[in-house]
């Protein structure tokens, strides 16, 4: 998990991706695996297109409204689940119960 402080840029995600992304990928799914992202503008950003396309990283395209079907707004609702009887009183708290969940 890697938490970003205020609103995610092109450039914060471009960092997500070279510092964790295909190692995750490749651990979890050995040497080949499929990104799914929506087409929200740092997804789509000429730097991220270029590191995708660079990494051979295949991709699939799913619209941002798409919740039915997206895996991390099931994850979402997941944590907002395991996380609703937690007493939270600071960010560092909600951070730190983020990870043990």
């Amino acid at each position: 998990m890697h938490i970003i402080k205020g609103n995610m840029n092109a450039m914060q995600y471009l960092r997500i991706l070279d510092e964790h992304l295909k190692a995750v990928g490749q651990r979890f799914c050995r040497k080949q695996f499929i990104m799914q992202a929506d087409i929200d503008s740092k997804h789509k950003s000429r730097h991220a297109t270029n590191w995708i396309s660079k990494n051979k990283i295949k991709t699939i395209e799913c619209l941002s409204n798409s919740h039915d079907i997206s895996p991390i707004e099931h994850i979402f609702h997941i944590l907002k689940k395991n996380l609703r009887d937690r007493i939270i009183r600071c960010v560092e708290e909600f951070e730190r119960a983020l990870i043990e969940e």
